[in-house]
């Protein structure tokens, strides 16, 4: 029987258009469980006693304490979104103790997924696609309304599995949810030095993998420019930033982006902010195409927080390997003569139907892709001598881009 419900066709279309945009990029899994599992996300889901058994919650044994205990160890990604039976197919959930909206990890038959009751869907969904576009992986996400069919099945299952009545508590008033791909790892706050040098290499001695993670990192800090996404790491942006919203992979460390999501500046309502915030983000670049291979003083202070999480010092070489991933997705930015014709008429396309949701997206007003227009305006003008700097041309020959 077909879904009436009035937001299925916008987030079917969302589903579409993710798909398509990240075809090919996936994450790499391990194919045991690995001794790094141990300290992801279940350290911060789980409280163990000294012997590493988990703590009852009360003196005695309750129904919370014989509860599904999602297996952070062995999970693996469910794969696919779109064909999820909400029945006896899904075998428990657990929320995560961390974060305010309501997240919960979801085991079922094919793998595990997430769902999560985010107040800033339009956001994190909209950033996503721009990460795909930039060939940056991501966790897939699909928007579900919970009054749908779906939705309210999925609702149903979820309460008859949660004993502690959270999942009630924190999605019961929401329009949407979001369907995630799970994705194992430890994020960057809670790594520790050993792992750091299983996967970067010994301190200031980066081996091959290290330096293809740290490009990945790069990347990363990319797309953060242009969306002044500051709620990760401090690159031109005055905080501490949050090192809780970069995951490494428990394979090999694969970067992972959690929470992405794009902050506009309205250029009509404050020009001024808009301005000063180009101006940084153009001196930045111009600093890295012209000497790419010295550490910038910005970079210098993303490399100091990942010292300060992870007591792991990637050291200069880490600090100009992530700024050649920098520069590898602004060189990208000019891959055709229409690239930017294009990005401004899909992102118009992404914003349209995320609009057409009723009843609305939380957030989607707060989109404008006039900011993005700008801030991609600022890459393309530096595309050309960083694909230079990329292709490894001597740093006389970038020209007059990156001034």
């Amino acid at each position: 029987m077909a879904d009436t419900t009035a937001a299925v066709p916008a987030a079917e279309e969302i589903w579409r258009l993710q798909m398509t945009l990240s075809e090919g990029l996936s994450l790499a899994e391990p194919d045991v469980p690995t001794a790094a599992a141990a300290g992801s996300a279940a350290g911060a889901d789980a409280a163990a006693g000294d012997d590493g058994t988990k703590k009852k919650k009360y003196k005695w044994a309750t129904s919370l304490d014989t509860a599904f205990k999602f297996n952070f160890e062995t999970a693996r990604q469910r794969p696919g979104l779109g064909d999820i039976a909400w029945d006896d197919s899904i075998k428990g959930v657990q929320r995560s103790q961390s974060g305010a909206e309501g997240v919960f990890f979801v085991d079922t038959d094919k793998g595990a997924l997430v769902v999560k009751g985010s107040k800033t869907i339009a956001s994190e969904v909209f950033a996503s696609m721009l990460a795909y576009k930039l060939r940056i992986y991501l966790p897939r996400s699909r928007i579900l309304p919970t009054e749908s069919v779906e939705g309210a099945a999925m609702l149903e299952r979820l309460k008859k599995l949660d004993p502690s009545g959270r999942v009630a508590t924190n999605l019961h008033d929401l329009h949407y949810v979001l369907l995630k791909e799970y994705a194992g790892g430890q994020n960057l706050n809670q790594l520790q030095y050993e792992d750091a040098s299983r996967i970067f290499g010994l301190c200031q001695t980066l081996h091959e993998n290290g330096r293809k993670r740290l490009g990945e990192l790069g990347a990363l800090l990319a797309l953060d420019l242009l969306m002044n996404n500051c709620d990760r790491l401090p690159l031109v942006w005055e905080n501490q930033g949050n090192a809780g919203n970069v995951m490494l992979g428990l394979r090999d460390g694969q970067v992972i982006s959690i929470d992405s999501q794009i902050i506009c500046i309205d250029p009509a309502k404050h020009p001024e902010n808009l301005a000063a915030y180009l101006a940084k983000v153009d001196a930045l670049l111009c600093a890295l195409v012209a000497k790419p291979d010295t550490e910038d003083s910005r970079m210098h202070t993303v490399r100091k927080v990942i010292m300060q999480n992870t007591d792991y010092d990637v050291g200069e070489d880490g600090s100009v390997t992530m700024q050649r991933g920098l520069l590898a997705v602004v060189a990208s930015t000019a891959a055709s003569p229409d690239a930017s014709s294009s990005l401004a008429e899909e992102s118009r396309h992404w914003l349209s139907t995320l609009r057409d949701f009723e009843p609305a997206l939380v957030g989607v007003e707060q989109i404008n892709v006039d900011f993005l227009d700008r801030t991609w305006a600022i890459f393309q003008k530096h595309a050309a001598a960083a694909a230079r700097v990329i292709a490894g041309a001597p740093a006389a020959a970038t020209g007059q881009e990156g001034r």
